[in-house]
């Protein structure tokens, strides 16, 4: 059944589910790297990992330009059975990412050791993070290729699959992860480069099982790409892609302000407390880009469809699902902070600023899902543009914000949180606004 033709409530739990679990186990990457990156015996390795981890990041968020448009076009062709056209974007859509991540590839190679030494990185911190992205930046290519595949499986609404292909190329980590890091059996010990190959090794079987999967159930065909740089739907996949690569860039780009704020302020626990709480906060955050990918699908679908009502609608109910989700994590973030960070770590120093953290975030968590989920809407109806417009001031907006009231109003560290939890809260509501917007001009009530 198509996911047009099925009870909405159904869809949404259809595709929002999976989804989730996806983007959750991104996070257990990182957990099962730094396992296995503690048995080595020197400790510069997690400040190497964390440096480079930050410009990959940064570098990850632009492979939107083609993945964000993959996305919202193939939704659409969906939504119209318009079987080539959705072979013909996903095709176009790994042509346009391969140029991306060449073109990253390339420049990198030449600057990327010069960019640590700017940020500080010396001595073995600096060799390590340069053996770690050299790697990294090898790898950008399948690594883009291997978000097309998902985007493509999550347009149909088939998130279930790239869930699986996660949980496997996961697993396929975990046990690699030391052969290459600690040097197990006949494989030598590379340390941190080789946290760098196993992620890579682990992508490619992910992108090569992925397209396997694809072609199997025509979502894509080699038809397809035999025109492979005789483009019909780059320029619109650029043009919905570029706002969503230029927002998540810059929302990379402004938290190492707000860390260099906190360093002024001398209160080392506060850097050590933001580390963890980014880790909490992550469990929301994933939760709403779950919804954001099924706002999108079924936003896309039901415009390509004909039924501009209920795409909004869609839209709209998704929020309340996500919304039920922060709801209950906003409580448990105010309510007992000091118990949850307690689990991680026993500093009472980073247990009290954490907690400071967490009451403060709490309280407008709802509209960091209504900014990521709604967002998602926009990338559906292929209006990027509009919370681009929003999201990238506002949260430029922090830096200023966050010296004001850390520095002038005296108010230190809590001063930065506040910072963080208001701008969360304008861009939510902002954004939603605009939506409501919109969809009264295409004559739409939810």
């Amino acid at each position: 059944m198509k996911i047009t033709d099925m009870n909405l409530d159904k869809a949404i739990r259809k595709i929002a589910f999976p989804a989730i679990f996806s983007f959750l186990f991104t996070v257990l990457y990182e957990i099962v790297d730094a396992f296995w990156l503690g048995r080595l015996s020197y400790s510069s390795v997690f400040a190497a990992m964390g440096a480079a981890s930050f410009i990959t990041w940064s570098l990850y968020s632009l492979i939107n330009i083609a993945s964000a448009g993959v996305n919202s076009l193939v939704a659409r062709k969906v939504g119209e059975d318009d079987k080539e056209g959705y072979q013909r974007v996903a095709a176009e859509g790994y042509s346009v990412a391969s140029i991306i991540g060449l073109l990253i590839t390339f420049i990198m190679t030449l600057v990327y050791r010069k960019i640590f030494v700017v940020i500080g990185l010396e001595g073995q911190v600096l060799e390590d993070a340069c053996k770690y992205f050299s790697v990294m930046n090898a790898g950008f290519l399948i690594i883009y290729f291997y978000n097309i595949n998902t985007m493509v499986f999550n347009a149909h609404g088939d998130t279930k699959t790239g869930m699986k292909i996660q949980a496997f190329m996961l697993l396929f980590n975990c046990v690699i992860d030391p052969l290459f890091i600690l040097g197990w059996g006949p494989f030598p010990k590379l340390g941190i480069k080789g946290a760098a190959i196993a992620t890579i090794f682990s992508q490619t079987l992910g992108f090569t099982v992925g397209l396997v999967l694809l072609s199997r159930r025509k979502y894509i065909a080699k038809r397809a790409f035999k025109r492979f740089f005789k483009y019909i739907y780059a320029k619109k996949i650029v043009k919905i892609g570029f706002p969503v690569a230029l927002v998540n860039w810059v929302f990379a780009m402004v938290y190492p302000a707000l860390t260099s704020l906190i360093t002024k302020t001398g209160n080392i626990d506060a850097l050590g407390a933001l580390n963890i709480c980014h880790k909490l906060e992550g469990i929301p955050y994933f939760i709403s880009m779950g919804f954001s990918v099924t706002a999108a699908a079924l936003a896309g679908q039901y415009i390509g469809a004909g039924k501009s009502d209920m795409s909004i609608k869609a839209v709209h109910r998704t929020v309340l699902y996500n919304s039920a989700f922060l709801f209950v994590i906003s409580v448990v973030f105010y309510f007992i902070p000091e118990k949850i960070l307690s689990l991680i770590t026993s500093d009472p120093k980073i247990i009290f600023e954490g907690a400071r953290y967490l009451k403060i975030i709490a309280i407008f968590e709802l509209f960091l899902g209504f900014e990521v989920v709604y967002e998602g809407g926009f990338t559906g109806i292929s209006k990027t543009h509009i919370p681009m417009f929003v999201s990238i001031p506002l949260t430029l907006l922090r830096i200023p914000l966050a010296y004001y009231l850390c520095f002038t109003l005296n108010m230190s560290i809590p001063g930065i949180w506040w910072a963080i939890s208001f701008t969360t809260f304008l861009k939510g509501l902002i954004i939603y606004i605009m939506f409501k917007h919109e969809q009264n001009t295409i004559g739409v009530r939810s």
